[in-house]
């Protein structure tokens, strides 16, 4: 039915009444037939027909596909307890209500069927009954034997009696007596209700209805309900199959006409019932149904059975085919019809929710103090939620959903009600998810788009918080969040940053948690007040016996007085809710008949669990029921009934037990089994969407407890129960033939030749991608599988294919990624304790770019495991490797060519990238309670970090009033409260005050005072106590305000360099500028309270939060002061002790701890023990690591426990023992310097930042002192600034920033060939042509121009030219000659002298002229030489001589200073920028073109008006060129063809020169960097597409391509990065992976893969293992060489 947008609010709105039917994932359809003569269908569906139907459902629509057959396996303790037409009737309700599409389906023939016995008959209609019986002088006895009063029953029923209760033997197996007693006892009690319901009729005693229900079979029941009695259109949902036997009346005589028709004796037709038969099928259906829903088939006996495979095969096909189209015709229509619901995911999870909540209500009693307590909060103002606090099982989910459906009562009719009962469905129990969902509800209610929600968390966090601001007046908000603690503790949910601390107007919030949950109690009660909690109590014994009372009425039953007494003495014992509920559901079953000795009950919720779990044992089977509850137990989430029907099947054990006297005709689970054991149970299960599929799962913790303790507590079960689990998911035995083994009673009573057999048990597939997307067609992923087999191999112990076909398998971790996220992937290799494997550590390191780019991921593994795969042993790892490198190339074009990433220790927990943040960010604060870190960015966002894993917690936007950028952030002193401010105030002075536990904005306020003459970040300095915001601007003001208002209150008459806030912020003390004088004000009534004076010239005061004192340095000298600051000491503001070290350098800085004191030198550190007076430990710092120039940073932190030093030098981090004084550990995390250090408040984590980049990682203590430092791949010190490849692209130099190291390598083998020098800085360097030898110039004032040799590493000459005379020098094509431009510095003339490579020997000079000279390059195999010329950029020329003559051969005026260049290097093309008019002297766009021309034939080739921005860069071809602005020209056509990435932010739009795109040399590909996100990025320029991204990890300082597409990138951390760019073709592919292997020093074999997904044959834990590298083959591994 399709639904009408006003239900669809009403559902969204959070309205309880009326609700639509949970729509589910699932097709469920009731199979009604008879039995015996359908067989062959029903075998023909079941072994075809069923299995195409499950992949059609899943793979086209996500569907689970089940069939209800009741007609087989139905055990004879159902029969005795009469409940199949009970639970017949309840499964066509399930399919009703649960199904997609068709949900019934009969085959309708020439057989009424049996006829059942009624369960229960009201009592005066059973009166009516017997006085009938009586009149015609009928026996009676037999009916009150088998007919009992049930007084328990409102109004009381006379209940037919279990038959082993009248026959004690029936349940015996094999006890053919028993059974034909019970056969003759039917017979009889049918007989007499139909002969006394026909009397009664016919006297007008009762209805024909009435009359009727004694005449009607089992089929005709069930079409009632399922077809003629369908509330909805049946045409939708129902189907009938009739097929007719034209011949069969004149076989009856036949031994199985029986089966097909209904007799009363032999050869004679059951008139009766075939006239109630003809009435069914030829009226009553036709009448509800169409004719597409009705199938018709005529057939001809056959005398082989009547109906057979051999015979009937036409038809038998027919009817399959066309069961299959109608079904699959249903189906589509149905999606079709409710694409909104199935579509629309939030829908589906709000109308799940509100479905469970009513479920709640309609058990809900008493509590009527805590709804009042609640509607007083709803009609209140209170601006903070409530929080409703009780132990597990005392009925909060119960009270949360009354509430819920009271609040359009109580508070508001047009109230939003957005309510989640958390835990209870995938996306209320995880944050991302549930934060997603209620903002998808929030803004579909408030009219938002919801294409506007943020699908990272921490914008989620921020968007959700926004969402509130819309309730209004007439429509107020009201969420409910019932069970916290059910959320998990991914994204530290548990510290409940992402929950509001003060809500808007018109905003309620209503949580929950039981007690046991102190973690969450405690993170409430630090943010709300004492009076927004509840405490909900168990129930009193009265209120229990009341309620449940009022639960019997509704269900129309009561007890006696006796066993009301029994249940009375049991709630004394216990009155929880949960422990209600139970005993309420153990007493329906209670007769008023049963005796007093069976009415027993159990006084906990734990043992009334057991004891309805071993009454099911007993009931059902103990086999069958701890395997099936064992399955719901291991599932952990959920199991669809699907999925445990497959297990079930597939499980022998089970089969065995099931099917001990007989062999069915397939080897399934019958439905009915588990459709009996859900009856008994329902209640305490509960449904829900897990992973896409419909699952249900223990609706109670305690539930699952219960069960895991009693079914899962064997290790040895529990790996068996995981182990069937996982060959499931894997789809072993789908299409297969599982082998079995009869038991040795079942070969004996069966008579079997042979114990051995199998068998196809028809389960579904488990590929991995169900669909895979197409267009608009999103791909279909296999969740279950994707989340539940590695946790399933893991619990079962199977290690290696863990590894091999989850962890460490690429097309896994490829699919897992794009299915869910990068955190869940992370996850399964900390579940699993693989988190210290290299592929951990390397995901691990990505996630930044992973949750960016996704398709990254190949190459983010490979260029990491490159480095580590010397050690790689088994072929597993080899090939999980390999396909990363194939993968890469594939998806992206690019791949690693060697070892290009930091492969993080385990001591680093994590490494925050986010473009946001500021290179050499000073803004970084950490809570006080260590787990969170906040960073300030360039956005004017407060970014708040999880310190354990780097995950984004919170984003929190600034808005300022005029657009101010907010760049200043403090945290006050012992609080949780940060500040923010900014140095840009000309038009006013914004500050923002936010919490640190939430990330909430406290306040936001304008100062009445601004101060728009601030020079520099460091210049202003802010703080905050609990009542007032202290404002700094060093040399210019020190001013108080009012925290709450931003009132000026005190001006202090100071010009102050230093300011320090004392005590619990009573006190403020400032440094007088330029002067020895310290003052200290209270900053209660603003008054001086002490003035502190040195004897010599200060430098810094330094205070720490752990120690009373503060330490003064002295300028100049190795000396202190130590000053008391204790206000409450006899000695505040006197100087207590002076430190003074002869013979050592000043101090730099210093740092208090309790009673110690670090005083830091240049390279060294003193650690002086206050109370002693007196030098207790120097840490020097080592030799290696001190640099050959200036140290720029050095500075160090004691841990809170004093036990360690932790140091950061220049790019080193230095960490000594306190204790003994020796160094623990050196570690390098980048080769660029460090900027700051930061230690975590519990002294756990070292947080560092860089000078130059915007990275911030995160160590864990601990494990650094343990660990030595991480992988590093090529590198140079410093950032890799400048970069020169060689034309042929064999070899190119990396330069160092810092000016003084030079790397030399080979770039076909992809290393460091050599140093090329370290004792002096030099300029950019250039290679020659083959690689041989680089020529470079240093800053000396002679011989300026150096020669080496690019092999050894050694100089090979030297050029006597001042550095001060040289303006250029480039080198010819071949690589033998070097032009350098020299100006004489006192003429001005210009001269080219030549020189060869690598004598430096003197070849000629060229004499210019007095000009100035842009470019200068050769052209035509150096045949010529090109200068740019001009006098202060005016009339330039472009002057080409010729190189042998020296003379003069053309000469083009009018040309731009900066355009000219070689089309392709060394060839005869040169291209330029000339003006259109000679005339014109004003430079403008329209008046200019570009030229081509050719130095040989000395003339234009082509001109064009479209001219590029700066420069164009060219492969070896000359068409295409790309400028610093991304944008390819064609040369051929003139015009410009694409411009790549326009639509994407660059903070700066155009390249430097450095980092300029390039094209590749056939001119196929575009490459380019992309700073701030650190990417390199690849586009086709035939298609204008952007083909590959390569994430950097750092800020690319220079890009290079080689003739051979060998992509050299140097990074701001140091690293050369080399990446392969690779074409199309599968050999080059092949050929470039293998490659790269090679290159490792690797010996790569053939891999063969053991293990693959279609691996039919992987059947037994031999075929499982998988095979190592031999030891012989292991001694040929050779380590990776790292330079």
């Amino acid at each position: 039915m399709v639904m009408s947008e006003a239900q669809y609010q009403s559902v969204m709105r959070g309205c309880l009444d009326n609700l639509p039917t949970l729509n589910s994932r699932l097709v469920r359809i009731f199979i009604s037939s008879t039995f015996t003569d359908t067989r062959e269908e029903r075998d023909m569906l079941l072994e075809n027909v069923y299995p195409k139907l499950k992949t059609y459902c899943k793979e086209k629509h996500g569907l689970d596909f089940q069939v209800v057959d009741m007609r087989w396996g139905v055990p004879a303790d159902a029969t005795n307890y009469h409940q199949a037409t009970i639970l017949c009737r309840e499964e066509i309700y399930n399919c009703q209500r649960l199904s997609t599409g068709p949900n019934f389906v009969t085959f309708l023939n020439q057989k009424h069927g049996y006829k059942p016995l009624q369960t229960t008959i009201h009592v005066a209609e059973f009166d009516t009954l017997l006085s009938s019986l009586r009149e015609s002088q009928r026996e009676v006895t037999q009916l009150l034997t088998w007919f009992k009063r049930d007084d328990n029953i409102v109004p009381p029923m006379y209940v037919l009696q279990p038959i082993s209760s009248v026959i004690p033997g029936y349940k015996e197996m094999g006890n053919e007596e028993a059974q034909q007693h019970w056969e003759t006892n039917y017979n009889e009690l049918r007989n007499s209700l139909k002969f006394a319901s026909q009397k009664c009729f016919d006297k007008g005693l009762i209805t024909e209805d009435v009359m009727h229900k004694y005449f009607m079979s089992v089929t005709e029941d069930e079409i009632f309900h399922g077809i003629l009695n369908f509330p909805g259109d049946p045409t939708e949902h129902c189907l009938c199959f009739v097929r007719i036997i034209e011949d069969l009346e004149q076989n009856l005589h036949h031994q199985k006409a029986w089966r097909f028709i209904d007799m009363v004796q032999q050869n004679k037709v059951d008139e009766e019932s075939q006239q109630i038969l003809s009435s069914l099928r030829d009226e009553k259906i036709i009448r509800k149904l169409e004719d597409f829903n009705i199938t018709k088939t005529q057939v001809k006996w056959s005398n082989k059975d009547g109906i057979n495979r051999e015979d009937h095969k036409t038809y038998l096909e027919s009817f399959a085919a066309t069961f299959y189209d109608c079904v699959v015709n249903l189906i589509d229509k149905a999606v079709q019809r409710e694409h909104r619901q199935n579509q629309d995911e939030v829908y589906i999870e709000v109308l799940q929710h509100a479905t469970m909540a009513v479920d709640r209500c309609a058990m809900f009693h008493g509590r009527e103090d805590i709804l009042d307590s609640v509607e007083k909060y709803l009609t209140s103002d209170v601006s903070e939620p409530l929080v409703l606090i009780g132990q597990s099982g005392c009925g909060k989910t119960s009270l949360v959903s009354q509430v819920a459906k009271q609040i359009p009562l109580i508070y508001h009719r047009n109230a939003v009600v957005v309510l989640r009962l958390l835990g209870t469905s995938p996306d209320s129990s995880n944050l991302w998810k549930l934060l997603r969902s209620l903002s998808e509800q929030i803004s579909i209610c408030y009219s938002k788009d919801r294409k506007l929600i943020p699908v990272d968390l921490e914008g989620l966090k921020s968007y959700f918080l926004q969402l509130l601001e819309c309730a209004t007046a007439s429509n107020p908000l009201v969420i409910l969040l019932d069970s916290l603690d059910q959320l998990s503790t991914e994204h530290k949910a548990h510290r409940l940053n992402w929950l509001p601390h003060k809500l808007p107007k018109h905003v309620h919030m209503i949580l929950s948690t039981y007690t046991e949950a102190r973690d969450i109690i405690t993170m409430l009660k630090l943010v709300f007040l004492s009076q927004s909690f509840i405490t909900v109590p168990v129930f009193s014994a009265q209120l229990s016996i009341d309620i449940l009372k009022s639960w019997l009425k509704m269900k129309n039953r009561t007890l006696t007085s006796e066993q009301f007494s029994i249940v009375e003495d049991i709630f004394k014992q216990c009155s929880l809710p949960l422990f209600v509920k139970l005993i309420f559901d153990q007493v329906l079953a209670w007769k008023s008949y049963t005796p007093l000795s069976e009415c027993r009950l159990t006084s906990t919720v734990q043992k009334s669990i057991e004891e309805l779990l071993s009454q099911l044992e007993k009931k059902h089977g103990q086999v069958l029921v701890s395997r099936a509850m064992a399955y719901v137990t291991a599932s952990r989430i959920g199991i669809s009934e699907v999925e445990l029907e497959d297990l079930l099947s597939l499980d022998d054990v089970v089969l065995n037990a099931v099917f001990e006297i007989h062999i069915p005709p397939f080897r399934r689970i019958p439905p009915i089994l588990w459709v009996r054991i859900r009856h008994d149970i329902s209640q305490y299960l509960v449904d829900k969407e897990v992973n896409e599929v419909r699952t249900f799962f223990w609706y109670h913790q305690q539930f699952f407890e219960a069960s895991e303790t009693r079914y899962m507590k064997n290790a040895d079960f529990s790996k068996e129960i995981h182990s069937l689990m996982t060959d499931y998911y894997l789809g072993i035995w789908h299409g297969v033939k599982k082998p079995f083994t009869y038991s040795p009673l079942q070969v004996m009573r069966l008579g079997l030749k042979e114990a051995k057999s199998e068998a196809d048990r028809k389960v579904a597939a488990q590929p991995i991608i169900f669909q895979q997307g197409t267009g608009k067609i999103p791909t279909r992923y296999n969740k279950r599988k994707l989340n539940r087999l590695p946790y399933h191999l893991y619990m079962a112990g199977r290690r290696t294919e863990l590894y091999c076909k989850c962890l460490f398998n690429f097309s896994w971790l490829k699919t897992k990624l794009e299915a869910t996220s990068v955190s869940t992937v992370l996850l399964d290799y900390i579940r699993y304790e693989e988190n210290t494997s290299p592929v951990h550590k390397a995901l691990k390191a990505a996630q930044s770019t992973l949750k960016r780019f996704p398709q990254t991921l190949a190459a983010e593994i490979s260029g990491r495991l490159l480095a580590v795969q010397s050690g790689m042993k088994s072929l597993v790892e080899m090939e999980f490797l390999q396909d990363s490198l194939s993968a890469s190339a594939r998806t992206t074009h690019l791949v690693p060519y060697q070892p290009c990433y930091i492969i993080p220790s385990d001591a680093l927990t994590c490494s925050i990238e986010h473009p946001s943040i500021p290179i050499n960010s000073m803004q970084v604060i950490i809570s006080d309670g260590s787990n969170s870190l906040v960073t300030l960015t360039v956005h004017n966002e407060v970014i708040t970090w999880d310190l354990t894993s780097g995950e984004m917690e919170k984003t929190t936007k600034l808005s300022t009033p005029n657009g101010e950028r907010m760049n200043v952030m403090y945290k006050g002193i012992g609080s949780e409260t940060v500040i923010v401010g900014t140095t840009y105030q000309k038009q006013g002075n914004p500050v923002f005050i936010m919490d640190l536990r939430s990330g909430n904005i406290e306040s936001s306020l304008v100062m009445e005072k601004n101060y728009p003459a601030v020079g520099f970040i460091d210049d202003l300095k802010l703080d905050i106590t609990s009542k007032l915001i202290l404002i700094t601007v060093l040399g210019q003001a020190a001013d108080v305000y009012d925290r709450f208002t931003g009132k000026l209150l005190q001006e202090f008459k100071v010009i102050t360099d230093q300011v320090k806030v004392l005590g619990n912020g009573e006190m403020v003390l400032y440094h007088t500028r330029q002067s020895n004088i310290y003052s200290i004000y209270s900053l209660e009534y603003f008054v001086l309270l002490e003035q502190i004076s040195t004897d010599q010239t200060p430098k810094a005061l330094f205070t720490g939060e752990s120690s009373p004192m503060g330490c003064v340095l002295i300028t100049g000298c190795p000396a202190a002061h130590i000053i008391d600051l204790d206000p409450k000491s006899s000695k505040f503001g006197q100087t207590v002790s002076k430190i003074d070290i002869p013979k050592e350098s000043e101090f730099q800085l210093a740092g208090m701890y309790g009673d110690k004191c670090l005083l830091i030198l240049a390279d060294k550190i003193f650690l002086w023990d206050l109370k002693m007076n007196k030098q207790t430990m120097v840490f020097t710092v080592p030799q290696s690591v001190k640099p050959d120039r200036k140290v720029l940073n050095f500075e160090g932190i004691l841990t809170p426990d004093l036990q360690y030093l932790v140091a950061i030098y220049e790019e080193h981090i230095l960490i000594w023992s306190v204790v003994t004084g020796k160094l623990l550990q050196t570690l390098q995390p980048m080769k660029t310097l460090l900027e700051r250090i930061m230690l975590s408040p519990d002294g756990q984590f070292i947080i560092c930042m860089f000078t130059k980049n915007n990275s911030i990682m995160i160590w864990n203590l601990s494990n650094v002192v343990k660990e030595a430092d991480a992988y590093r791949p090529l590198s140079v010190d410093g950032s890799a600034s400048y970069m020169s490849v060689a034309l042929s692209g064999k070899a190119a130099l990396a330069c160092s920033s810092l000016g003084n190291e030079f790397i030399t390598i080979d770039v076909p083998s992809g290393k460091g060939r050599c140093i090329v020098a370290r004792t002096y800085s030099v300029m950019e360097p250039i290679v020659t042509a083959d690689g041989n030898y680089a020529v470079l110039r240093n800053c000396d004032k002679e011989n300026c121009i150096k020669m080496w040799n690019m092999e050894s590493g050694e100089m090979e000459s030297e050029i006597p030219i001042s550095g001060l005379q040289v303006k250029q020098y480039v080198l010819s094509f071949d690589g033998k000659k070097v032009l350098i431009v020299v100006e004489n510095d006192i003429t001005r003339m210009v001269t080219l002298n030549i020189f060869t490579i690598p004598s430096g020997d003197f070849m000629r000079e060229i004499h210019v002229g007095r000009f100035h000279i842009t470019e200068v390059f050769f052209a035509d195999r150096d045949k010529y030489i090109v200068l740019s010329t001009g006098e202060d950029d005016v009339d330039v020329s472009v002057k080409i001589y010729k190189a042998q003559s020296d003379s003069l051969a053309y000469d083009l005026p009018d040309m731009h200073p900066k355009a000219t260049q070689p089309v392709v290097q060394g060839e005869k093309l040169i291209i330029s920028v000339q003006k259109s008019s000679r005339h014109e002297k004003d430079v403008g766009e329209q008046k200019w073109k570009l030229i081509v021309f050719d130095v040989v034939e000395g003339k234009i080739t082509f001109t064009s008006n479209v001219i590029p921005d700066g420069k164009l860069k060219f492969g070896n071809i000359g068409r295409y060129g790309i400028d610093r602005y991304r944008c390819v020209y064609d040369l051929k056509k003139g015009e410009k063809s694409h411009h790549f990435d326009s639509e994407e932010v660059y903070q700066k739009e155009a390249s430097g020169r450095l980092t300029a795109p390039k094209v590749s040399a056939d001119e196929r590909f575009a490459i380019w960097v992309h700073p701030e996100g650190q990417l390199l990025k690849l586009g086709s320029i035939e298609t204008g597409q952007i083909v590959g991204v390569c994430p950097l990890h750092s800020i690319p300082m220079n890009l290079s391509i080689t003739p051979q597409n060998i992509i050299l990138i140097g990074c701001e951390d140091g690293r050369i990065m080399l990446v392969q760019l690779v074409d199309e073709s599968e050999q080059n592919l092949r050929n470039t992976v293998m490659g790269i292997l090679n290159r490792s020093k690797v010996q790569v074999q053939k891999i063969k893969r053991y293990l693959s997904w279609n691996d039919k044959n992987e059947k037994k834990d031999d075929q499982r293992k998988i095979k190592q590298v031999s030891d012989e083959t292991e001694n040929t591994i050779m380590a990776c060489t790292v330079l």
